[in-house]
């Protein structure tokens, strides 16, 4: 799903300023990149399994972590498996 930004790659688009994605991961010499650029923010939540994110928090099942500004993630496992979303947006403004 996706706003503006990939309307062309993703199957459904939306008209929102947001990029949503849901991984997989099954193997644990396999891993997902992922670079959220300079005033985005991204909100990662594990559904399945665990996940480790270089330089942040794993993740266990139903732990959720936000992310504010430019960031290079690498996703690996931590457990057999693991199903995990990124909801990547506009970063929020602070007063």
């Amino acid at each position: 799903m996706s706003g503006s930004k990939n309307k062309d790659l993703a199957p459904l688009y939306i008209c929102q300023d947001i990029n949503v994605y849901i991984s997989e991961l099954t193997a644990k010499d396999k891993s997902i990149a992922f670079i959220l650029d300079e005033g985005r923010q991204a909100y990662i939540f594990c559904f399945e399994g665990s996940i480790n994110i270089d330089q942040y928090p794993s993740l266990k099942e139903r732990d959720s972590l936000k992310i504010y500004g430019q960031a290079h993630m690498e996703f690996t496992l931590t457990s057999d498996k693991a199903h995990f979303i990124i909801i990547e947006m506009q970063q929020e403004k602070s007063d």
